[in-house]
């Protein structure tokens, strides 16, 4: 079998990944693999349709677009064309779009990459779920479930070493980590940590802000104890996980979820919203706040009481099956559903 695939920014980890553990579990498959960068102006989103337009994929058996992005091949012969649900969001819950459209450029890009990157996902022969949650918003729209698979992303093994002990630290840190913006929820934190008067407790905000910074700075007002830390880079995403005493993740809806499984697997408590539209195999043994009092109580009663051990430990053993190779063992067996439906075609 001969196959094709193509990763983009966006997903870049992801698109990495799983070229390099269906490499080591082929099976006997030739797989190819193209990365579209993001030049300037375009950016990959754009730059990924504009590539692959006029390419020749004839001679492949299957081509897997591994991203989100629009993706309309015109030389694809006999192939199989296997499309990525990383997000469903708009079928799912479409009221929640307005979280998401920040500017007229988020506008842009909700109609110009998001909803036709759908439409070009929705058009394969076959298509990749990262999570059952996504799945079903894929089955939703009509799709065969017989023509999905779910494979559940992963994350890095270093995020199962040893925890590294920070010494000389003092005081209690909470720490958010990932876009901050509305669709994470990241005033819905804020506003939680101001509820608490403890003066030995800090937050930290790391990660690209869709805010600007006098809009994040009004949110916090004179609270010294919050601090934007801006970005972290991939690197360094260990050690600073490493330095929270308690993950807050109010995301209002994810595709996936990967910061909850990366602070687990770090033993972190990790407190998420109980009325959030998050996928059900990540949310496992995390703290569920019903409002932004109850997430105040949450992070207060942790800090005075520690992390309970039994569940600690459950919270690790559960992220710790989220591994690459596990992703690419699922993506060949995908793989091979599709060969075997794609004969019918």
């Amino acid at each position: 079998m001969k196959i094709f695939q193509i990763g983009a920014r966006g997903v870049v980890r992801y698109s990495e990944e799983v070229w390099k553990n269906t490499v080591k579990n082929r099976c006997g498959m030739k797989i190819d693999f193209m990365f579209v960068d993001a030049p300037p102006i375009l950016g990959s989103a754009l730059n990924l349709p504009i590539e692959t337009f006029l390419r020749d994929f004839r001679g492949y058996d299957i081509i897997h677009n591994l991203s989100n992005y629009p993706f309309f091949p015109l030389n694809t012969g006999n192939a199989i064309k296997i499309g990525t649900a990383h997000e469903m969001q708009p079928i799912l819950y479409p009221e929640l779009t307005k979280t998401r459209l920040h500017s007229f450029k988020d506008v842009l890009w909700e109609i110009g990459v998001v909803q036709l990157g759908l439409k070009s996902m929705l058009s394969s022969d076959y298509i990749i779920a990262n999570s059952k949650q996504s799945m079903e918003g894929v089955i939703k729209t009509g799709f065969p479930s017989d023509r999905v698979s779910v494979t559940p992303l992963g994350i890095d093994e270093r995020y199962f070493r040893k925890k590294n002990i920070v010494s000389g630290r003092k005081g209690f840190k909470a720490g958010m980590l990932g876009t901050l913006g509305p669709q994470k929820n990241v005033f819905f934190a804020i506003d939680a940590f101001k509820k608490i008067q403890d003066k030995d407790i800090q937050l930290e905000l790391w990660g690209k802000s869709i805010y600007s910074k006098k809009e994040l700075s009004r949110r916090i007002g004179k609270d010294k104890r919050v601090r934007i830390m801006g970005m972290a880079s991939e690197k360094r995403k260990v050690d600073i996980y490493d330095t929270f005493d308690i993950f807050l993740f109010p995301s209002i809806f994810e595709g996936f979820g990967i910061p909850i499984i990366e602070a687990k697997s770090r033993g972190i408590p990790v407190v998420i919203l109980r009325d959030a539209h998050l996928t059900e195999e990540v949310s496992r043994y995390c703290f569920r706040a019903r409002n932004e009092e109850h997430m105040a109580d949450i992070i207060h009663d942790i800090k005075e009481n520690g992390y309970n051990v039994k569940l600690k430990k459950k919270a690790i053993a559960d992220a710790r099956q989220y591994t690459w190779k596990r992703t690419g063992e699922a993506t060949i067996e995908a793989y091979k559903k599709a060969e075997d439906i794609g004969s019918y075609k």
